[in-house]
């Protein structure tokens, strides 16, 4: 039977929607804390605290933003996580993680629509503290461990509510905030899934 470009279409955005919810159920965290930091403290002031690091040599998909629960009772107040590329001062991808919210794996994610980050390419993370009555921010952890798939910097901070963090700190760990991803799937698997779609289609 002969596929109109219609269904073609829809077994496209099929795939696409697949592969989607694939992605979000494989994301990993690109840090988790193994023991509790050694310190907390409340932000002085509007801050946004973060940390930079860079894509390995394989590009990824970022599928939630997160934010450390010290406690874990969850937020006084409501905070705006983003990702920046390092040269530009809007953020690629952001979200908000509302108050009230508590996770007894200490991060709370949310999460996002898919954004690619580029391998071989440098970006900062950040989280908005409102100040003053904020909630605690984790400072060094005993033990912590970074995916293989990215290099850990250290940490930045900015002194201004929700802005990209400029101001590196690479002698204490901020969290703060933190994000899940996979592996950015190559085109050509893309393509795979859907000319299988299409095949399948035709045998119907």
């Amino acid at each position: 039977m002969n596929l109109r470009p219609f269904h073609i279409l829809l077994i496209i955005l099929n795939v696409l929607l697949l592969n989607d919810n694939v992605l979000k159920a494989a994301s990993t965290p690109a840090v988790t804390i193994n023991k509790r930091p050694e310190c907390y403290y409340v932000p002085f002031a509007m801050t946004t605290y973060g940390w930079k690091f860079s894509v390995g040599d394989v590009d990824i998909t970022v599928t939630h933003l997160g934010l450390y629960d010290v406690a874990p009772f969850g937020f006084s107040k409501s905070h705006q996580i983003g990702i920046w590329d390092e040269s530009d001062s809007s953020p690629l991808v952001s979200a908000t993680i509302l108050a009230t919210s508590g996770n007894a794996d200490n991060f709370v994610f949310v999460e996002v629509s898919p954004v690619v980050l580029a391998k071989n390419t440098t970006y900062i993370i950040g989280a908005s503290m409102p100040a003053p009555q904020s909630d605690w921010v984790a400072s060094n952890p005993l033990s912590k461990t970074i995916s293989p798939y990215i290099n850990y910097f250290g940490s930045e901070i900015s002194i201004d509510y929700f802005t990209k963090p400029d101001l590196f700190s690479p002698q204490y760990d901020y969290f703060g905030p933190n994000f899940k991803f996979a592996p950015a799937p190559e085109p050509c698997t893309l393509l795979l899934l859907t000319f299988s779609g299409l095949a399948l289609r035709r045998k119907r």
